[in-house]
């Protein structure tokens, strides 16, 4: 009898396993696809406003602007985006830009600050 209870709760344990495994892939999966796009700084804005440089993680791209880039604005976290125009793009601001590579189709403008108390970090 105990070795039979030794063996189910063995089963379990590992069928539980790689239930857990399987439900976190698919969460990324799921994710990935979510925040895709270039976040960061803009550290200039071309004269003719058609093209921007974005500085993410000590490096910079170059990202082409067209008529058609939707630009949007959030002014807080939770809040939904406001329409705006690519004038509203500025040198110091962060922005997330969508595709990351070739002419964007949509720009966001973050108008709020960055959380920069992280729990557990250092101070």
């Amino acid at each position: 009898m105990k070795t039979w209870a030794s063996i189910l709760v063995a089963a379990l344990v590992l069928g539980l396993a790689g239930l857990a495994e399987a439900r976190g892939h698919a969460g990324k999966r799921a994710h990935a696809g979510k925040h895709n796009g270039l976040s960061g700084t803009i550290q200039s804005v071309a004269a003719d406003g058609k093209s921007v440089v974005v500085a993410h993680k000590g490096t910079t791209a170059t990202v082409a602007l067209a008529d058609t880039t939707k630009v949007a604005i959030k002014h807080a976290k939770r809040e939904k985006p406001q329409a705006a125009t690519l004038a509203a793009l500025h040198a110091g601001e962060r922005v997330n830009v969508r595709p990351a590579a070739g002419t964007a189709s949509k720009v966001v403008i973050f108008d709020f600050p960055k959380k920069h108390h992280r729990r557990g970090a250092a101070a």
